[in-house]
């Protein structure tokens, strides 16, 4: 279950919201580089095992854990929500910014609102 678990935080963290952001502002975003993939698995796999193995209380930091650091994994690769990009339209070149700070804090708060029903889903299971 823990593996299933890490692969799923894995999945949205690094390869779902990229794509979804990719597709949503048109421009691709490459997160990390495909080496680095197999690392970030093993660390959410690794979290996702610790999270469903130990005692309920001490799991539940661990599911926490994986939550935080995909966030913050998000935060710091795409910033502060502004990409600027230098284009050439018609042999003049342009600077163009787009802002998405809202889609971003959006995302991450869906994320946070998804740790708090699992952690009270585990708390709730771990009463019975």
């Amino acid at each position: 279950m823990g593996v299933i678990s890490g692969i799923i935080y894995y999945a949205v963290f690094l390869v779902i919201i990229p794509i979804v952001l990719s597709l949503v502002l048109k421009y691709p975003i490459e997160l990390v580089k495909t080496k680095e993939l197999f690392y970030y698995a093993a660390v959410f796999i690794s979290l996702g095992v610790l999270s469903t193995t130990l005692k309920p209380f001490i799991g539940l930091i661990f599911t926490v854990l994986s939550i935080l650091i995909g966030s913050l994994f998000l935060i710091s690769i795409l910033g502060s929500g502004v990409l600027q990009l230098a284009m050439s339209i018609s042999g003049e070149r342009v600077q163009v910014s787009l802002e998405f700070k809202d889609l971003l804090m959006v995302i991450l708060g869906m994320g946070f609102i998804f740790a708090i029903i699992d952690v009270f889903e585990k708390l709730a299971t771990s009463e019975e």
